[in-house]
């Protein structure tokens, strides 16, 4: 057993957080899409929708192989409905990371909103890159 003196205090150094949050919003004609950031170690997820909803959930992570494309795949609802696993594989890609995107938006019909949602995500990662 270790004699430890009542003078000496032990140094704690505070750990960092291992989970951030990030929001903005982006105005796209009368629809404002809401965006949170959830950053953790290596990987992130996106959540975007116009209401508070959680409909949708995919997960993209990089692949080894060598055609460079990521693994995509939908966890919550059908393929087609939202747009989660195209910009999940997207964002994977661009960032290296496991990304998880739920996106409540129909962006597979909406192409004009999917090409505003995916360049303000753009904008947001050039600007505050340290948040995915």
């Amino acid at each position: 057993m270790t004699d430890v003196s009542p003078d000496v205090t032990p140094e704690v150094t505070p750990a960092s957080p291992r989970l951030t949050t990030h929001s903005f919003s982006h105005r796209h004609h009368n629809t404002i899409v809401h965006f949170q950031v959830l950053r953790l170690s290596g990987s992130f997820l996106l959540w975007l929708s116009d209401t508070p909803c959680f409909k949708q959930l995919a997960v993209a992570m990089p692949s080894p192989l060598a055609s460079g494309l990521p693994v995509a795949s939908l966890l919550l609802n059908k393929a087609g409905q939202g747009g989660s696993d195209q910009l999940a594989a997207k964002l994977a890609r661009r960032t290296g990371k496991q990304v998880f995107v739920s996106c409540n938006l129909n962006l597979a019909e909406d192409a004009e909103l999917r090409r505003a949602v995916e360049a303000r995500v753009v904008e947001e990662m050039s600007e505050q890159p340290d948040m995915f």
